[in-house]
């Protein structure tokens, strides 16, 4: 949706010291708002636009002492739209367009021919999760287990096919007719299920998920913040790990960032996991970070209250229309 985009990890004072680990790769999950391709929706800086205004920074309430994976409720939760009903809008885009291609006597395009998704691209995520000091030194850091769907596309079984140029040109609609003489529609056949998903607007008031990406945005570069990450990072150096600027980007350290889910950690990621989690616990991270996040989405929820409840039927109006492409209606 719009505002959303990858990562920005300079932008942040994430970025890794000389020469030392790799920083993240950008995420890719979410979907814009004007097409129905999966982008960042849970990325730390939007990227298509300018960064967010600064504002002045919020108070605080209680700040929580997370020991849990268990999620904290969040301001901007009652208007966010679902993971679930992103992936059932993207699915119908992929429907109606595969209809749309066939129709122009691409016979062969199918729903999967261009895959946007990845095995997490429908999963929530945050910056900083509760990350376990014991679970952290006995298994390293967590890897998600693959989305089996998603890995079958690319298996050897199920391979796909790549578009030809001509089908492409009518899929982008850079061309107005095919080969065979038929008229394309206006945009492609991307914009033609455009046109069946969204139906008279492609526009809400306000994107939820494009506020929640400004808070994190606000969190951290928030001064409070980078006090937290500034002493984590002597917690680190102090237990012989200076070498990281910060703890987004351990656990894609090249010596580990490839392990799959179901490979053992190695002794030198299960110890680094160790010191990190045992550092994020003594400076409180994890719990001054959702507490930052809480105070910067509660102003932006009560800057733009009416506009995200404006936005919520129209966005049911999207899964609807979705859920009818997906029946055959």
């Amino acid at each position: 949706m719009a505002g959303c985009g990858t990562e920005q990890w300079d932008q942040v004072s994430l970025s890794s010291a000389s020469g030392g680990p790799t920083s993240p790769p950008p995420s890719s999950s979410g979907i814009p708002m004007l097409a129905p391709t999966p982008s960042t929706i849970n990325s730390a800086v939007p990227s298509g636009g300018p960064t967010p205004a600064r504002p002045a920074e919020p108070s605080l309430g209680p700040i929580p002492h997370v020991s849990s994976t268990e999620r904290i409720a969040l301001p901007l939760d009652p208007y966010m739209t679902s993971m679930e009903e992103i992936r059932l809008i993207d699915t119908a885009h992929s429907i109606a367009a595969a209809s749309c291609m066939r129709a122009l006597g691409f016979k062969d395009w199918s729903e999967k021919t261009i895959v946007h998704a990845g095995p997490d691209t429908y999963k929530d995520k945050d910056l900083f999760e509760y990350l376990d000091p014991k679970q952290a030194v006995s298994s390293g850091y967590p890897r998600s287990e693959p989305d089996l769907e998603s890995l079958s596309l690319n298996s050897g079984e199920q391979k796909r096919k790549l578009p030809s140029q001509e089908e492409m040109a009518a899929y982008d609609g850079t061309t107005n007719r095919t080969t065979a003489g038929k008229d394309i529609p206006q945009g492609g056949c991307a914009k033609e299920s455009d046109r069946k998903v969204y139906k008279t607007t492609t526009d809400l008031p306000v994107d939820s998920r494009s506020l929640a990406v400004d808070s994190r945005v606000f969190t951290m570069t928030d001064s409070r913040m980078k006090q937290v990450l500034a002493s984590w990072r002597s917690c680190m150096v102090k237990n012989g790990l200076g070498e990281y600027e910060s703890p987004l980007v351990i656990p894609h350290d090249s010596r580990w960032k490839s392990r799959g889910a179901n490979t053992p950690a190695g002794d030198e990621e299960k110890h680094v996991a160790g010191v990190d989690a045992n550092c994020q616990q003594e400076v409180n991270l994890v719990g001054f970070y959702k507490a930052l996040r809480f105070a910067y989405e509660e102003r932006l929820v009560t800057e733009n209250k009416n506009k995200l409840i404006a936005a919520k039927p129209i966005f049911r109006g999207w899964v609807k229309n979705a859920q009818s492409i997906i029946s055959g209606n």
